[in-house]
C-alpha cells in the first residue's frame, strides 16, 4: 500500500478494509479480479493484513463470503 491506496481504504474498517485492499492490489498487479479466496496466496493475505492492521482470521473478508456469482 502506497500513497493513493491509503486514501482509497481510509474510510473502510475491519474485514471490508482487508478485502478491498486485497482486491485493489490484486487488480493493480495482475489486471483482473480473483474469482475466490483460493486465487489469493496465503502469504499475500498475511502481508496485506499486516499492512492494513486487520486480523486475517476475521470473518467476512473472503470473497466467497461476500460475493456470490
Amino acid at each position: 500500500m502506497v500513497g493513493e491506496d491509503w486514501r482509497l481504504v481510509g474510510n473502510k474498517s475491519g474485514a471490508t478494509r482487508l478485502g478491498f485492499s486485497l482486491l485493489l492490489k490484486f487488480f493493480e498487479l495482475d489486471g483482473w479480479l480473483p474469482a475466490g479466496p483460493d486465487d489469493l496466496p496465503a502469504a499475500a493475505v498475511a502481508y496485506m493484513a499486516e499492512q492494513v492492521k486487520v486480523d486475517p482470521a476475521l470473518p467476512g473478508w473472503r470473497i466467497s463470503e461476500r460475493l456470490r456469482i
